[in-house]
């Protein structure tokens, strides 16, 4: 299992995603009308690319290495036993090169994932005779193309591997290769593209995919959508990859699927509700979204999403699409130069999202509808609160976030938001206020103040759970001509915003924001704008939280990981930068497109979280301790296994005024410590399978193992003493 983890990990390790339309690319082996997809044209041209990236650089400091050699130590110790129980002298890759990156990028070319179809026809054929349901046909299609002969020969062994009959037939020239599940449930298929190998749980899918090897049909490559994507990102780039998925197909067949449940369910009558709630939704307007992405030689990492949207399907997030505003650059430039974050985009008018919830509230259930209009005209009545809250406040919103903002060190965000009359909302939102202090029993006010640059107001929660929950919280809010200004952690920088004097210099002066905006406004009207100083942000939080962990580590127990290991600050900091995100619409309004720019990408994490599987699985399992022995430093265990007794010690000294005589007091159970002092009613044997050894000198505990030798030496030889 863990292997497949670890096997999965490394393919999914496409450095970004791409954009094709070349020869190698994987999308031209897929039918035009696949549903969903995802591949790159070369893994080893993106891994090689991925050199230069923040991530790989950070993984290759002495610091993190020094942190992540235990655990990388442990689940390479599992892969190579696994490997050798399967026959192999050693895996295909271990957990130090997906982490930290061999010397030799993998000998993988083209990956590709991808669902062609998804046929229920038969299901539903069964259902309408009454007969045995099928299940439905799925077109999950997986392909891996190895450079190395030798590697394909691993993969044609592994496939052997599997415990079940076997049965090859042919088509196109190729053979193909199925195996079945012992239940009948699933069978998958597999074949040889020269050095591909494509594996798929559809013999449709399998078909499809040889055809278009042998230049028959259509492919995605082809389509319009998928052509309008590559074109808009510049074509192919070595070693990215691209994702690729028809929302509105997909919907549609998810349509079919609810409507078919309620019918064998006998709750047809809900069939109405349901697809009202889905019309409502409006997420059939969605035809294509396309997603690519690539690394550039400085490591950066250049991303593209681009949406294609039917005009003539409305519903609730195609309006809150087209209901964006274009962005005031203006503001956005005079935001403080010295922002962990800046943000400019629209908000959509909650009457909307209210309207939205309370049709669907009212066609599934009525009365419980009126219950909710019941409780808020508790508050005001719905008309109060359309012309307070839900219809003043949206449009255009802008932020902007600074470290070290609180009184406890924290940033603090603050938040700029249309409104049509600010007076009301303050008006609104004292109604509210005083409803939850009578209804709660604790109080909540606004308390108003004039100062010298407008009227701010405090929101006091002072004397409620949430301020002991979030100490030093601050949410206040001022009026600034016909918008709000917002932090639910400082006042005082809502006063600072208020005042023009928040922060330091201006964004506008960044050469990096500037470049990144002027060729985004070259494109098209932006839609949306965010600026992140990464640095900035991953420096708020560390600190903090490398030392809670330092803190508290102590008491978890035996982890894959030594805490007083983690790498300091600068050492993973000095490696990040600035990135940055907008999007911007066509005229017509059917194609919204979305472009970035930043140091990482999904895959450059995959490392961290097929590590992080492997471990739980382990822990699961319960051979993270065996495998955490058999990889470990003799000498280390010894040491944490003395920590472990001084450790029993100590509560026996604070319980009973005086350290034992012998170890085994330690783990005796008691009434207050069922597990005796130390947590085990076991003494630990050392690597050599002795016991540790135990004296009173001074009246002071003194702790040693016999060493390899086992001949006792009183803490001197080979023995290995736990110093005080």
């Amino acid at each position: 299992m863990f292997a497949m983890l670890t096997i999965a990990g490394a393919l999914m390790l496409a450095p970004a995603p791409h954009a094709p339309a070349a020869v190698q690319d994987p999308a031209q082996l897929l039918p035009a009308d696949t549903l969903l997809y995802n591949g790159t044209d070369s893994l080893r041209a993106g891994s090689e690319a991925g050199r230069k990236s923040a991530m790989h650089l950070i993984f290759n400091e002495p610091e993190v290495k020094a942190f992540l050699n235990k655990p990388l130590s442990v689940l390479d110790h599992v892969l190579g036993q696994a490997a050798k129980e399967q026959g192999f002298e050693a895996p295909p890759i271990t957990m130090s090169d997906l982490v930290l990156g061999g010397e030799e990028s993998p000998p993988v070319g083209r990956v590709f994932i991808a669902v062609t179809h998804f046929d229920m026809s038969a299901l539903q054929k069964a259902f309408a005779e009454g007969t045995e349901p099928s299940p439905p046909d799925i077109g999950l299609v997986v392909g891996l193309e190895m450079l190395n002969e030798a590697d394909l020969g691993q993969l044609r062994g592994l496939w052997d591997m599997i415990p079940a009959e076997q049965e090859v037939a042919s088509y196109g020239g190729h053979e193909v290769f199925a195996k079945h599940a012992p239940d009948g449930s699933l069978t998958v298929r597999l074949t040889f593209l020269d050095r591909m190998a494509v594996a798929s749980t559809s013999q449709r899918s399998l078909e499809a995919v040889i055809d278009r090897a042998g230049g028959k049909g259509a492919s995605l490559a082809d389509s319009t959508s998928y052509k309008q994507m590559v074109k808009a990102s510049g074509g192919s780039h070595a070693g990215g990859s691209t994702t690729f998925l028809r929302p509105a197909a997909m919907m549609g067949l998810a349509r079919s699927a609810i409507v078919m449940g309620l019918e064998q369910e006998g709750n047809a009558d809900m069939i109405p509700v349901v697809e009202s709630v889905l019309d409502g939704l409006g997420i059939e307007a969605f035809q294509a979204i396309g997603m690519t992405s690539y690394r550039d030689g400085d490591g950066l990492v250049h991303g593209l999403e681009v949406i294609e949207r039917d005009a003539a399907v409305g519903g609730l997030l195609p309006e809150m699409m087209m209901s964006q505003k274009a962005v005031d650059m203006d503001a956005m430039r005079a935001m403080p130069g010295d922002s962990m974050a800046v943000t400019a985009a629209s908000v959509p008018r909650l009457s909307t999202i209210y309207d939205f919830v309370m049709d669907i509230v009212e066609s599934v259930e009525p009365k419980a509808a009126q219950e909710i209009r019941d409780s808020i005209g508790m508050v005001m009545s719905e008309d109060e609160l359309r012309r307070t809250i839900l219809d003043n406040v949206g449009g255009s919103m802008t932020s902007f976030a600074l470290a070290n903002q609180t009184i406890m060190g924290t940033p603090a965000t603050v938040y700029r938001v249309e409104a049509r009359d600010p007076a009301a909302f303050v008006e609104g939102l004292q109604r509210i206020a005083a409803f939850a202090s009578e209804e709660s029993g604790f109080p909540v006010s606004i308390k108003a103040t004039a100062d010298g640059d407008g009227q701010t107001y405090t929101l006091d929660l002072s004397k409620t759970p949430a301020a002991m929950m979030v100490p030093g919280m601050q949410p206040g809010f001022a009026v600034d001509g016909n918008a709000l200004l917002m932090s639910m952690e400082s006042l005082e920088l809502v006063k600072q915003t208020l005042a023009g004097g928040a922060g330091t210099g201006r964004l506008g002066d960044h050469a990096g924001f500037t470049k990144f905006s002027e060729g985004l406004a070259s494109r098209g009207e932006i839609l949306a704008l965010t600026y992140t100083d990464t640095r900035k942000m991953f420096e708020s939080m560390y600190g903090q939280m490398a030392g809670a962990a330092q803190m508290f580590g102590g008491g978890m127990g035996d982890l894959p990981v030594d805490l007083a290991l983690l790498p300091t600050q600068g050492a993973i900091s000095k490696h990040l930068g600035d990135s940055f995100s907008g999007s911007y619409r066509n005229a017509d309004g059917t194609l919204i497109f979305s472009r970035s720019q930043s140091q990482f990408e999904m895959g450059d994490f995959m490392p961290l979280l097929v590590m992080g599987a492997g471990l739980f699985f382990l822990g699961q399992s319960g051979e993270l301790e065996s495998a955490m022995a058999s990889t470990v430093d003799p000498r280390e265990r010894v040491l944490a296994d003395l920590g472990k007794i001084k450790a029993g010690l100590t509560v026996c000294k604070f319980m009973e005024k005086a350290y034992p005589e012998t170890l085994d007091a330690i783990v005796q159970p008691r009434d207050d410590f069922p597990n005796g002092y130390m947590g085990s009613l076991e003494l630990p044997l050392d690597p050599w399978g002795h016991g540790y050894l135990y004296v009173l000198e001074d009246g002071k505990p003194k702790l040693w193992s016999a060493g390899p030798d086992g001949v006792d030496q009183l803490g001197a030889g080979d023995d290995i003493l736990k110093v005080r």
